[in-house]
């Protein structure tokens, strides 16, 4: 996936992404933040990196490699994955306050 390919998606998913509470985006630096996906340029090791953060400084790198175009493959995918995760949380939550009402 080419980078103006990647930015036009993520922006799509940017809103469903966020729409329930803990995660955004960071495109280009390497954040510590709880609840973040992103990547960056790893000057020292000469590599791109996709990673995601979790809470309690969890950072968790799930790709290394030279092809730029494979890191923003790998997170959209991330993207998508924790948009399903909180569609899916999210929507039972309001499902079982329904029945419950």
């Amino acid at each position: 996936m080419k980078k103006e390919e990647f930015l036009a998606e993520a922006e799509e998913l940017k809103e469903r992404l966020m729409k329930h509470p803990a995660w955004s985006l960071s495109f280009g630096d390497e954040s510590f933040a709880e609840f973040v996906i992103g990547y960056f340029y790893d000057a020292k090791d000469g590599c791109w990196k996709a990673y995601y953060n979790l809470d309690r400084g969890d950072h968790r790198i799930v790709l290394e490699t030279k092809n730029e175009e494979e890191v923003y493959d790998k997170v959209i995918s991330r993207i998508k994955q924790e948009i399903r995760v909180n569609e899916r949380y999210y929507g039972m939550r309001e499902k079982q306050g329904e029945q419950s009402g």
